[in-house]
């Protein structure tokens, strides 16, 4: 799969360290897929981090061939963003 990454996305990675692989396994596994506009869409899942906390992982990815991360974050509140 051809996954881009915004300069944005870039920096968001590696400020809330977030590795590629992960990302890649949620756009290719999402535990929930919402579609937010037009081509854009969100891919998110629970991943327990290093510090053994979970994290919901959110990616918001433009679908178009071929897919363009527009950026990512990682949140605790998962209720407030899960359905």
């Amino acid at each position: 799969m051809d996954i881009k990454y915004s300069n944005h996305a870039e920096e968001e990675l590696l400020r809330r360290k977030i590795s590629k692989e992960i990302i890649g396994d949620i756009i290719k596994y999402p535990e929930q897929r919402i579609k937010f506009e037009n081509d854009i869409f969100i891919y998110q899942s629970i991943i327990e981090f290093d510090n053994k906390k979970k994290y919901l992982v959110r990616v918001i990815a433009n679908k178009k061939n071929p897919k363009t991360i527009i950026t990512v974050y990682k949140t605790s509140k998962i209720n407030k963003y899960r359905r």
